[in-house]
């Protein structure tokens, strides 16, 4: 066997040459260029950061029930006031984030997990499997989805968990 010099060099030179910024970083600073994308996360880590540290942002309950407070306009210890039954509004929507964020994240993660082992059966299998699964996902999507949700809903009962199986 014959060895080309000139081919053992360049590997030697590729070898020893830095390596090119990481493609990620480049597509994390394209993303940060573009306005939508920054508006967006800037709204859902301001979000997240609410609820994670809403026990720190407002001294009040969300479920605290306040004779005499009702409908309070925004201001001094209410900064975005009180409903009709007083509860503060800021504490509720705060609160509130915790189990929108909850119920978004495991609707994703249970869509997108049934995404994928449905594709890869699809993929894999191929010829008729591929049709009927294609076939079954074009008729849910004929449907609008809030009528969907709404029947697993009355299928499974009323719950939290339900809804986010549902939504899902």
């Amino acid at each position: 066997m014959i060895k080309d010099s000139a081919s053992s060099a360049v590997a030697r030179d590729l070898s020893t040459e830095e390596l090119p910024p990481s493609q990620l970083m480049d597509g994390v600073k394209r993303l940060f260029r573009v306005r939508g994308f920054v508006v967006g996360f800037t709204i859902l880590a301001l979000m997240i950061f609410g609820a994670i540290f809403a026990p720190f942002l407002t001294p009040h309950d969300p479920y605290e029930i306040t004779r005499g407070s009702q409908l309070l306009p925004p201001g001094g210890e209410h900064p975005l006031g009180t409903d009709q039954l007083g509860r503060d509004q800021l504490a509720r929507i705060l609160y509130g984030s915790r189990i929108s964020l909850v119920v978004g994240l495991v609707a994703v993660a249970i869509s997108g997990a049934a995404g994928t082992v449905l594709g890869l059966i699809a993929g894999y299998a191929g010829g008729w499997v591929d049709e009927v699964l294609g076939r079954l996902i074009d008729v849910m999507l004929a449907f609008p989805g809030i009528l969907l949700t709404l029947l697993f809903v009355v299928i499974l009962g009323p719950g939290l968990v339900n809804v986010m199986i549902a939504v899902g």
